[in-house]
């Protein structure tokens, strides 16, 4: 069982790494800018920017796309998507900071969250990182990120499968 699950792990470890290098092509929750504020867990979309969209405020993301609490979103994340998957989701998100940052953050919050390490050590390579965990459930989750030098950004992708589906 946890050979399967190491080769499940790093198979979304990769499919992700794919996904987010190709933009992937996640179902899109309204989308907002750097200045929003945070994002939580339970809280799929952050507020709207100040100043943009002429005053309207968008629709909340359905029920069935809140983020779970035992999911992680870093500070000033934006242009947050969450998708349902067969067995649990995927979130895709940026927010400003290095990949150094992202990585440390993300290896701290998982731990909080309960949230343990796999057979599979945490990667960081140039501009890309990924790690993957499992928690007492046995439900894995796997968070791959890739930093763009041009926009000064760090793409987050978290996906989750459940052993069983809440």
């Amino acid at each position: 069982m946890k050979k399967t699950l190491f080769y499940v792990a790093v198979l979304s470890v990769l499919a992700a790494l794919l996904l987010a290098a190709c933009g992937g092509g996640a179902t899109s929750a309204p989308e907002s800018g750097p200045d929003s504020a945070p994002a939580s867990a339970g809280d799929a979309q952050p507020e709207s920017p100040s100043g943009e969209g002429g005053g309207q405020e968008e629709a909340p993301a359905p029920p069935e796309n809140e983020i779970p609490e035992d999911v992680p979103v870093m500070e000033n994340a934006y242009e947050i998507r969450v998708s349902s998957t067969r067995n649990g989701f995927d979130m895709t998100y940026r927010v400003d900071t290095d990949i150094e940052t992202a990585l440390a953050y993300y290896q701290e919050a998982l731990l909080e969250a309960g949230w343990q390490e796999t057979t599979s050590r945490d990667s960081i390579v140039g501009s890309l990182a990924s790690m993957a965990r499992i928690n007492e459930a046995e439900d894995s989750l796997t968070v791959s990120m890739t930093y763009n030098a041009g926009g000064g950004f760090v793409e987050i992708r978290v996906s989750v499968s459940r052993t069983t589906v809440e």
